[in-house]
């Protein structure tokens, strides 16, 4: 289950990257083809630490975000378009924490969830409602029954910030967001490096990497963008950025995906540090699904 769109970079476009829907046959002629396997991939370890806020139960609780300064990947908080609540009867927050960085968390397991979209920076839970519906959340918040997940997005969806709270007999009021924001936590190691051609074209074909890069079964038509990037700095320096790669490319190449699992790769220069990104936009965090470090030669 998708909370909401993730990160879409702007950079600048600067280099041919096409998509193929099929990769090519044994008859095709004056280009490399390029196989990528499940060595190739990045391997991503993340986590969010996070600690549960308590609410007076039956309450309409005052949920806040003004103190919040940072999103998710150490950004300014920008402003804030939409806030969610987001009821898990039969989970806990470890479970639920697990499942958004994974992205296996199931819409069944959604009891109730509702939206406020704030002239400010907080909203009362009565105001978390859907269109045409008055959900009555105060009614609902009740002590030892489940998880309660408030998340935060921008005006494109993408999430922001979260935290969990809880009801108890005797709380607070009011809850501050920047008191228990969850952190992203993370460690990854790139894959083998992907031989490609330094002159000429090449087609890479990655119908092959069926696992992302969380090791999370992955099928490759599923895949809706390719970003193939150039950096002037190792690789290694990068990992640490893996949520926000493209914002520290020097030059983007972005193409949508439908359905191919292959592309075809203008010369890439030996000098620089290429990896190719391969996303689900609807991802709940900003990683690639599959990370390809190319090492022309």
């Amino acid at each position: 289950m998708a909370l909401s769109p993730a990160y879409r970079s702007a950079a600048a476009v600067t280099l041919l990257l096409t998509a193929c829907p099929h990769p090519p046959d044994s008859g095709d002629t004056g280009r490399a083809l390029v196989a990528a396997s499940p060595l190739h991939n990045l391997q991503l370890q993340a986590s969010l630490d996070c600690t549960m806020a308590q609410a007076t139960e039956l309450q309409d609780v005052l949920l806040s975000w003004d103190t919040t300064g940072w999103d998710l990947y150490a950004h300014t908080l920008p402003a804030v378009g939409r806030a969610l609540v987001y009821f898990f009867p039969a989970l806990e927050m470890n479970q639920v924490a697990s499942g958004l960085v994974t992205d296996t968390l199931d819409q069944t397991e959604v009891g109730l969830y509702g939206f406020c979209e704030p002239d400010g920076t907080a909203c009362f839970l009565s105001e978390f409602n859907l269109p045409g519906h008055d959900l009555a959340m105060p009614s609902h918040f009740e002590a030892d029954n489940g998880t309660w997940l408030l998340t935060l997005t921008d005006n494109d969806g993408a999430l922001l910030a979260l935290g969990f709270f809880e009801p108890v007999a005797i709380g607070a009021a009011q809850l501050q967001l920047g008191d228990f924001a969850c952190d992203l936590r993370h460690t990854a190691t790139t894959g083998e490096p992907l031989p490609v051609p330094t002159h000429g074209t090449a087609t890479l074909d990655f119908g092959g990497i069926t696992h992302d890069v969380m090791g999370q079964d992955l099928s490759p038509t599923s895949l809706d963008t390719a970003r193939l990037m150039r950096f002037d700095t190792p690789s290694d320096g990068l990992l640490e950025h893996i949520f926000v790669l493209p914002e520290h490319a020097a030059e983007v190449t972005e193409h949508a995906l439908a359905g191919e699992t292959s592309l075809e790769l203008d010369t890439l220069e030996p000098s620089s540090t290429w990896l190719l990104g391969l996303y689900e936009l609807n991802a709940n965090l900003t990683a690639p699904k599959a990370l390809l470090l190319l090492e022309p030669e």
